[in-house]
């Protein structure tokens, strides 16, 4: 058994030195495949991997990788690397190079080692891997990385056992290093890689990154990755550029994720499918464990037909912690994703800071806040499931005619980005028709993404299963729930009973124009009610600061 077990660790480590020699000798650009395999017929005939080869063989037996380098002459002009049995360009790119040993071609080739390692010092100062820390430690931080990435980045890739292999190997890794910053306090940081998509889902997460980057505990960095969806794609970057927030461009070049060296990577979507390749959970996996923030306020429908899309997922199964609105919703993700209660957070949602930190209602044209001044303002905010729980196709009408019944009242719509999308995939309503739906007097159409400005602007919310009516609880003003009894039917018990206490719930046209009178007439009974019942959707839900409390936790959870 004890040779068994010695001869397994060292297969793993010649595998592992084996493919880092490979990768040296493939990032110097001195090894040309298809120089070795015309001059070398037998190796293609074998259909081995020609670099293997070399290295394994063919540099022994004198045979050129390429073009500018000779194996036969290295290894007959340097009896020493013979007589050590070195691999000839191997020997040549970590040490030939800087002792000026020639390479047999006439020429000193100035694209390799020097260039090689100047370009690799400059990356690793580019994403600030740990370079400067003390030696000490420093070299356990980069031990900690090596192993990590060769232990992950296998070329077959299999989510269950990489899931597997996380339960066993990285708790090591994360305590590891927790046991690094105990010893060595404030010298390691905890480093942070958030990965935003669309401008709408990176307010989810923004005020979680501006804690950990005020914070010293903390190291941080942005990757702006899109969000792609039915052809179409949109990116934070604007968003970042105008408000002059760093990050690395995960759009237009690959970014080197072993080089960040992230204890924890942070996103806001659970959908892969809106996210390019590189940035699955598969793959993020093979770098670091990630935290899941709820995307809206997460809840499900009564019947469970969304239950398994909202809280059981694959990015939301595979979380090292997920941060929820409240404890209200460990129960449906141990049902669905299967997860202990250990790993739901329920620290409030980081979106519903915006309100408190974002009073700004310039996100409506001056002609709007001139032509609305005075009057009741009324935000319409219908879901895009049209045949869940959407109520545009149903009451969209009546709600528009209400509004020019009444002269005192203005009217922005504010849909679901996605109800167009579903509109046109079930030939319903072109975009041209949607867009000119709610044109007429004293309503309009905004598709922004900071819809906290339309909070602060409006003094009633009309909306179905959307989540605002959560979000919109901070502004204390009259929500109408507009009930959809066909389609989804009900809310889940984690939000139900306080929706229904909270909000004035609306399921016919009569019951619509009835609470919509009684309402900008000045009549609202739930006045200092509602704000018990909303309370008990979301942590925090009156005084912000949910970004805060889940740097907080990750500072005293990983340091």
């Amino acid at each position: 058994m004890a040779n068994f077990l010695k001869s397994s660790l060292r297969k793993m480590i010649n595998d592992l030195s084996m493919k880092r020699d490979m990768s040296l000798v493939r990032s110097s650009g001195m090894f040309d495949k298809d120089f070795y395999i015309e001059h070398n017929p037998d190796v293609a005939q074998s259909g081995v991997d020609p670099l293997l080869h070399y290295l394994q063989q063919g540099g022994f037996e004198g045979r050129d990788p390429g073009p500018n380098f000779s194996s036969s002459f290295y290894l007959n002009t340097y009896e020493d690397i013979k007589s050590k049995n070195l691999n000839p360009l191997l020997h040549y790119i970590k040490y030939g190079y800087y002792e000026n040993r020639a390479t047999g071609t006439g020429q000193r080739i100035q694209l390799i080692a020097g260039d090689f390692f100047s370009k690799l010092k400059n990356e690793l100062n580019k994403y600030d891997i740990g370079l400067r820390y003390d030696p000490l430690t420093s070299f356990a931080d980069k031990i900690i990385r090596y192993f990590y990435t060769r232990l992950y980045q296998q070329e077959t890739y299999d989510l269950v056992n990489q899931v597997t292999n996380q339960y066993h190997f990285v708790p090591f890794f994360f305590n590891l290093r927790r046991l690094i910053r105990k010893l060595r306090p404030g010298i390691l940081p905890i480093r942070i890689i958030f990965l935003a998509q669309d401008e709408g889902s990176w307010y989810y997460m923004e005020t979680v990154y501006e804690a950990c980057a005020s914070d010293p505990a903390f190291q941080t960095k942005i990757i702006n990755i899109g969000f792609q969806i039915k052809g179409t794609s949109e990116d934070s970057s604007t968003y970042f550029i105008t408000h002059k927030i760093n990050y690395l461009d995960g759009l237009n070049g690959k970014i080197q994720l072993e080089l960040l060296n992230a204890d924890l990577f942070v996103l806001s979507s659970p959908y892969d499918e809106y996210r390019p390749n590189q940035y699955n959970i598969e793959n993020l996996l093979r770098y670091a464990q990630y935290a899941y923030i709820g995307y809206g306020i997460d809840f499900a429908d009564r019947a469970g037909a969304l239950s398994k899309q909202t809280f059981g997922n694959n990015t939301q199964k595979f979380a090292w912690r997920i941060f929820s609105r409240s404890q209200n919703t460990i129960d449906q993700y141990k049902k669905y994703a299967r997860v202990p209660s250990r790993k739901v957070i329920g620290l409030g949602l980081p979106i519903l800071d915006y309100y408190f930190k974002n009073s700004d209602t310039g996100v409506l044209p001056e002609t709007v806040q001139e032509n609305s001044a005075g009057k009741f303002k009324i935000i319409y905010a219908p879901h895009h499931s049209i045949y869940g729980w959407s109520t545009f196709l149903k009451y969209g009408k009546l709600i528009k005619q209400l509004v020019q019944e009444n002269e005192n009242c203005y009217l922005v719509f504010r849909p679901h980005p996605l109800l167009v999308f579903a509109l046109e995939d079930y030939h319903i309503m072109s975009r041209q028709e949607f867009v000119s739906f709610f044109d007429g007097e004293r309503t309009y159409l905004y598709d922004g993404p900071n819809y906290y400005g339309l909070f602060h602007w409006s003094n009633m919310l009309m909306s179905d299963a959307s989540s605002f009516l959560t979000e919109y609880a901070p502004t204390r003003n009259p929500i109408i729930y507009l009930h959809r009894q066909d389609g989804w039917g009900g809310l889940d018990d984690t939000i139900a009973n306080d929706i229904f206490n909270s909000c004035y719930v609306a399921r016919s046209e009569d019951e619509i124009k009835k609470t919509f009178k009684q309402i900008i007439s000045g009549e609202d009974p739930l006045r200092g009610t509602r704000e018990h019942f909303q309370e008990n959707i979301s942590t925090g839900i009156f005084n912000g600061d949910a970004g805060k409390r889940i740097a907080k936790y990750l500072r005293q959870t990983l340091s």
